[in-house]
């Protein structure tokens, strides 16, 4: 990597035992240099040694969008070392192209090499403000508290995390706070686990809103194969809220082993089951499988998977999906394919109780969205394709 300096290097100072009689001071000033290819508007330093000991009164860097400033000191004669260093990011987009977001550090770094292993320890709180990609998705501000210990052999650090308000699209996360621990060993495994605790979660405008997210999730990854499980993982109430129907919430159990997710889903609403659904996933391929889905939106009728699905879900679309829902109100079967030029949508019913109909559809929608009385079974077939290709 390029490095260029134009500036001065100012010696000055008495004898020449470092243990007993050297004592200096170093000044350093260089006006826009290069360090490692990256472009600095300053570096200033100021570096006193006496009896062993190295005090950096002042190490200062300069960027165009940041700063970090760095105080401390080494004793070469006891092998250890003690740094403060203070960091203060304007914007990120000098190194990360797209992203917008402002970072302040206050840490303290130890280290100690007096033995053949040597070791270090860094603490202290990170914040991060105003992250976004300028694509829907944005960070208001979040704290991280750290410890982190270097054994010689392993890192590994606990960290405090405190979110205020993160928006991506359709999805609002007004605060959360987790413990997050990490673990790095000597082949470059990671090892990362944590119990987050989200109150609140709104979604599609404010339209639904999941309440009390939380409980234990680890995910590790060795030669490059990850994994991830969850446990006791739950979900509070569960609103639609245009119309306050309230789900009770229940479990989410999430496993990834290399590229192979699986996830089980159970909700209950007023002491039943409201949905149990069990699905995997082959996410490199886009292939999703559903064993299991039972759907029961009122409590006393219910809907059950005829048989189990698999259909596929890439950035074109939804491709071989066939959905058949038997169930005491009548048969649903829902089929969506994006990748051919038959419809992409067709959804037929069959001896569906219109009165159970009127029934779900005032608890999803609101009491007397549907005021009349309505009685009858229905029977229908509708497809439907992309407006663009009908135009063709």
């Amino acid at each position: 990597e390029r490095t260029y300096l134009d500036g001065s290097i100012r010696f000055t100072g008495t004898g020449l035992d470092l243990q007993k009689t050297l004592r200096s001071r170093i000044f350093g000033s260089f006006e826009e240099p290069v360090l490692w290819n990256q472009p600095l508007a300053s570096v200033q330093t100021q570096i006193d040694i006496e009896s062993g000991e190295l005090a950096v009164s002042i190490l200062q860097v300069q960027h165009s969008d940041a700063q970090i400033s760095v105080k401390g000191s080494v004793d070469l004669l006891q092998s250890t070392a003690k740094m403060s260093i203070d960091s203060s990011v304007r914007s990120i987009k000098s190194w990360i192209s797209g992203f917008e977001a402002e970072l302040l550090g206050e840490h303290i770094v130890e280290a100690d090499w007096s033995s053949d292993i040597p070791v270090a320890s860094v603490s202290g709180k990170a914040t991060v403000r105003k992250a976004t990609d300028h694509n829907g998705l944005l960070l208001k501000e979040a704290q991280i508290d750290s410890e982190a210990q270097w054994d010689g052999v392993a890192l590994k650090a606990s960290n405090q995390l405190s979110l205020d308000t993160a928006e991506a699209v359709g999805v609002v996360i007004p605060s959360m706070t987790s413990t997050i621990n990490l673990e790095v060993d000597s082949n470059g495994g990671i090892r990362v686990d944590g119990v987050p605790n989200i109150p609140e979660v709104l979604v599609g405008e404010g339209t639904l809103q999941l309440n009390r997210i939380q409980g234990y999730f680890e995910y590790t990854q060795a030669e490059s194969e990850p994994n991830l499980r969850t446990e006791n993982m739950t979900v509070g109430e569960v609103v639609l809220v245009p119309a306050q129907y309230v789900v009770d919430g229940g479990d989410i159990n999430l496993a990834l082993v290399q590229d192979s997710l699986q996830a089980e889903l159970h909700l209950l609403r007023k002491n039943r089951t409201f949905i149990h659904s069990k699905a995997s996933a082959e996410l490199s391929e886009g292939v999703w499988r559903v064993e299991q889905l039972d759907f029961s939106p009122t409590g006393d009728r219910s809907w059950e998977l005829k048989d189990g699905i698999s259909f596929e879900l890439t950035e074109s679309g939804v491709g071989d999906l066939d959905l058949q829902l038997i169930g005491d109100a009548g048969d649903i079967r829902i089929k969506m394919d994006q990748y051919n030029d038959e419809p992409d949508i067709g959804i037929q019913v069959d001896a569906l109780d219109v009165a159970y109909l009127r029934e779900v559809g005032n608890l999803f929608l609101g009491e007397g969205t549907i005021p009349m009385s309505m009685s009858g079974t229905l029977f229908a077939q509708v497809a439907a394709q992309k407006l663009a290709e009908r135009e063709e």
